[in-house]
């Protein structure tokens, strides 16, 4: 066992328990990585949690989830460690916030990490052609639209915690045709713009995409996702689900918990769904 697995181990047994935060944005157990390298993809910085010893490894390229500016790629917990350990390499991005970026400029920057990964992949020991987004949250929403409008390129699969922007006219429809105030700050008022960064318009059987989704509550998350869900269906795409909204989960689970015995659900739905794309 190498000096940073040690160290997790510690934390995990002994500083976990003590190492809770008030937003769920934010990560809610500490991790030390010695083998994290940081790179500028261009937009931003991303940081690379390489599978020790190996060659031509496949990745997880993570987005961060939370609409408040302060969440960014450091807030990754033991996904690292958990993702390394079933034989992935992982790495976690900053995308542009503010208010001079646009769901479409993160969008853009979700993609402009996608390609760095692959022109780098080489001298990063990653495989190109194995290559997986994973989001919570905003993050979530980002990956989606990447994944399904084409975008981010050919990708191996999708793994979406949370996401509520899979439809906007649908949640607009929920609310007598606005989306709510905090929504319509970032997606606006026009139809047409939101019918464009809506990931179920672009379903279809000829753009799919394995994809493991999960939610929670039982709100607007619920009812988004399961249409979602029956457009992935109805397009015959391989997809997994973990549905809670039957129980008092919160969001923040995927990166609070992943890798973590309170995280075994997830984490085992997680296992077995890296497997099938092998």
């Amino acid at each position: 066992m190498n000096a940073s697995k040690i160290l997790n181990f510690l934390l995990l047994m002994f500083v976990v328990p003590l190492s809770v935060y008030s937003c769920s944005a934010f990560s809610t157990r500490i991790a030390i990585y010695m083998n994290k390298s940081t790179f500028s993809y261009g937009p931003a910085k991303l940081d690379l949690y390489p599978v020790a010893n190996e060659t031509n490894a496949p990745v997880v390229i993570y987005i961060h989830g939370s609409r408040l500016s302060r969440s960014n790629r450091r807030h990754v917990s033991f996904q690292p460690d958990f993702y390394n350990r079933i034989g992935w390499s992982f790495i976690s991005i900053d995308y542009r916030n503010g208010s001079k970026s646009t769901f479409e400029t993160q969008r853009d920057d979700v993609v402009a990490a996608v390609n760095w990964v692959r022109n780098t992949s080489k001298a990063l020991n990653l495989d190109p052609t194995r290559i997986v987004i994973s989001g919570e949250s905003k993050g979530c929403d980002l990956a989606a639209l990447a994944a399904f409008d084409g975008t981010a390129g050919p990708l191996k699969g999708l793994i979406c915690f949370d996401g509520l922007a899979f439809d906007l006219g649908y949640l607009a429809k929920q609310n007598s045709g606005k989306l709510h105030p905090s929504w319509e700050e970032e997606f606006g008022s026009d139809p047409m713009r939101w019918a464009k960064l809506s990931p179920s318009n672009y379903i279809n059987n000829q753009r799919c995409i394995p994809t493991l989704l999960a939610w929670y509550g039982k709100n607007s998350y619920s009812s988004v996702s399961e249409k979602f869900v029956e457009k992935l269906a109805e397009a015959k795409c391989s997809y997994s689900t973990l549905n809670y909204r039957n129980t008092r989960r919160k969001g923040g689970t995927y990166t609070n918990r992943l890798g973590t015995f309170r995280g075994r659900e997830e984490s085992v739905a997680i296992t077995k769904f890296m497997k099938s794309l092998n």
